[in-house]
């Protein structure tokens, strides 16, 4: 049964499938749509700043909160490639500061001072994008909690290069009770048929 799930992390145990789909969604496709969506905004609203003031001041605190998530999720995402202490945890931060930020997003166009008849042509508009918000909230951050394939990558221990004998902790953000069950599996020493005994 250990050998077999020695054999079963040893397969997880590197950045592909959903892993790397998140990497590459972190410091790729995220950076490049948020970019994207504040430029159309602002090609958008430009024309009205002179009419309604507030509508710059809002797109100007939408953008600082945007490049405060999009460094994170970089800075989130190429630790989770390199494979860095801490990865795990550090993608769980900007989860939150993700879920933190699409929660402003919902009030802010509203308080740009805009006629009632926009801010009603705006409600469906914000309900959409708060939902993909959540979804992509709940997708990630329970992959993050339940993947084998994290659990495997991220370890409590890993093997320093100058010799595979001498452990190095190394924090990776997962739960005490999972990193105990890893540093148990990583441990162990499967039976060879050879040292079988016959009772």
């Amino acid at each position: 049964m250990v050998d077999f799930k020695n054999h079963q992390l040893a397969d997880y145990k590197t950045v592909g499938g959903w892993l790397l789909l998140l990497c590459i969604v972190l410091t790729i496709i995220s950076p490049l749509r948020t970019i994207y969506n504040l430029g159309t905004s602002y090609s958008e609203t430009h024309q009205y700043f002179s009419q309604f003031p507030g509508l710059s001041v809002i797109f100007s605190i939408d953008c600082i909160f945007s490049a405060v998530v999009l460094f994170y999720g970089i800075r989130a995402g190429i630790s989770l490639w390199k494979i860095k202490p801490g990865a795990v945890k550090m993608a769980k931060d900007y989860m939150y500061i993700f879920l933190g930020y699409s929660f402003i997003a919902i009030f802010l166009p509203f308080m740009a001072g805009l006629p009632s008849a926009s801010n009603e042509a705006m409600i469906p508009i914000v309900a959409k994008s708060t939902f993909q918000s959540l979804l992509f909230f709940g997708i990630w951050f329970s992959y993050l909690n339940k993947s084998q394939r994290v659990k495997a990558t991220y370890r409590t221990f890993a093997f320093s290069n100058e010799n595979d004998n001498n452990p190095v902790e190394v924090n990776t953000g997962l739960p005490a009770s999972e990193q105990d069950s890893e540093l148990l599996i990583h441990n162990a020493t499967p039976v060879q048929p050879s040292e079988a005994t016959d009772n």
